[in-house]
């Protein structure tokens, strides 16, 4: 795709939406405080696909689907929610500047890599990773 399903436009926005709290890579908190925030985190990243033009909306929703699809069958796939939104996140999101490089897809795929030592384009895309896991896990739970 010359363009991501996410418009640059509201890139930025993905990516903080996704960031902070139980991101990427890091075990979820059994806290109440946690499930409201990610409940709270998830409604927030499904308000701004809300404002993407119809035909993208409609495209990613069935990419969203599918990826729910194979994450429901995580024992057969070896993939839950959180893997596929990994390999989800850098086809549907990527920065104004370009694709995401390589090094940086693997840099943020690297539960070893110190956070603090991360780049800003690694942050984003963990924090694009988190938002995409949070809307496969909600289609997981809520097929409709």
């Amino acid at each position: 795709m010359p363009e991501p399903l996410v418009s640059f436009s509201l890139f930025a926005a993905l990516a903080r939406g996704g960031s902070g709290g139980n991101g990427y890579g890091q075990l979820p908190s059994t806290s109440s405080t946690s499930q409201t925030s990610e409940t709270e985190k998830s409604d927030a990243v499904e308000t701004l696909l809300g404002l993407l033009p119809l035909c993208r909306r409609t495209s990613l929703e069935c990419v969203l689907r599918l990826a729910a699809s194979v994450a429901v069958r995580h024992e057969t796939t070896k993939m839950d929610a959180e893997s596929v939104a990994f390999v989800l996140a850098p086809k549907i999101a990527w920065p104004r500047g370009g694709r995401w490089d390589a090094e940086t897809v693997s840099l943020a795929g690297d539960q070893t890599y110190e956070e603090t030592r991360a780049d800003k384009q690694t942050r984003e895309l963990r924090a694009v990773a988190d938002a995409a896991r949070l809307l496969v896990a909600r289609r997981v739970t809520d097929p409709q």
